[in-house]
This record gives C-alpha cells, sequence and structure tokens, in this order.
C-alpha cells in the first residue's frame, strides 16, 4: 500500500481486513470507483439481514407482527417484523419488513420472492374454482363417487381464495366447468 501511494506502482488486488465482524449490509463503492483513504468501502450489520416487500394491502389483513414467512427458492424462514397500517394511496401497496431468523448468503439488493402464509393457516383456492349464489360462496369438490359443492367462508387474496376451514390441502377442487356443474345442480340444463 505504501509502494502504490508513494510511487504509484503496485496496482493490483488487495485484500481489506475488516475492523468488525458482521455481514455486509450496504457497498459504500462501486467496483473500480476511485476512492481516497478512509473512504468507507461496505457497512456491515452484526444482526441478521431484512428484505423489504411490498405487497396488495389486502393480503396485508392476513398477517401479524411475529409470523414466520419463508423464501419460495430456498424455503429460508424470516419473522415479520414491521409491516405499514395505511396503503399507499396511489399503488394500494403496503411495505412489509421481515428479518432473517439464521444467517443467509444473499448480498443486499438481490431480488428474492416471499412466500406468505396467513396467520390462521388455510388452503389457497383458484377463483376458477369458486362459484357464487347469492352470499353463498362455493366450490365443487372431487369425490370417490363424482362431485360434491360445499359451501365455505372466503377471504379475497389476489386472484384466488383462502378458506381457513371446510377443505382439507390436497382435495381436488373444480376449475374448469364449475359454473356449468352449478347451472346443473340447479336444473338448467344438462345430466
Amino acid at each position: 500500500m505504501q509502494r502504490l501511494q508513494e510511487e504509484g506502482e503496485g496496482l493490483g488486488i488487495y485484500y481489506l481486513r475488516s475492523p468488525m465482524e458482521g455481514q455486509i449490509s450496504h457497498f459504500e463503492q462501486n467496483v473500480g470507483a476511485y476512492v481516497t483513504a478512509s473512504t468507507p468501502l461496505v457497512s456491515f450489520s452484526s444482526g441478521n439481514l431484512w428484505v423489504r416487500s411490498e405487497l396488495p394491502a389486502r393480503l396485508g389483513q392476513q398477517l401479524t407482527i411475529g409470523q414466520v414467512l419463508r423464501l419460495a427458492d430456498s424455503g429460508q424462514e424470516l419473522t415479520l417484523r414491521l409491516m405499514d397500517y395505511a396503503a399507499d394511496e396511489n399503488s394500494q401497496m403496503l411495505h412489509v419488513y421481515a428479518e432473517f431468523n439464521s444467517p443467509v448468503s444473499r448480498l443486499p439488493g438481490q431480488v428474492t420472492s416471499m412466500m406468505l402464509t396467513p396467520a390462521g393457516g388455510g388452503v389457497l383456492i383458484p377463483a376458477a374454482a369458486v362459484v357464487h349464489s347469492g352470499d353463498d360462496t362455493q366450490v365443487f369438490i372431487r369425490t370417490a363417487s363424482g362431485v360434491a359443492i360445499r359451501s365455505l367462508s372466503l377471504i379475497p387474496v389476489g386472484n384466488a381464495y383462502l378458506a381457513q376451514e371446510g377443505i382439507n390441502a390436497g382435495d381436488e377442487v373444480v376449475t374448469r366447468g364449475a359454473v356449468q356443474l352449478k347451472g346443473i345442480q340447479l336444473g338448467l340444463g344438462g345430466e
């Protein structure tokens, strides 16, 4: 370093040691950028990394602080720490902040997908499987003897519905022809 400083020679790769232990939380400089003496290069965090996400306000109703979330690609767990309670009036989005429960090999600024599981659990049902009859919402479920209709209390979640009771994970629902089955049930044709 002294030779580089005094004579302008010795360009190359230099290994620097951090004055503290932790994970990189922010790159202060770009690779190849000119820096002067005592210029910070990176910021460190001694705790676990956090993820900031935006999600539609209607999905935020199903989340609670302290709830465990997971990354879609790796299943790594995060804990929901902070959440906006007022949606942005233009985008109708909420910001949520979750902290990784253990150290991870991710870098700040890296994009990832997070799975949101409602606090009360439940089964996600595609909107195409739901038929409406007045205020009643119904789903056709495959049974050993054919198809049975089941009335469920459903919560809208994006382009699907969440059923917290009345259906089990693994039950097969009719997604094509549900409206026609409803018509047959009402005696509007077909057999």
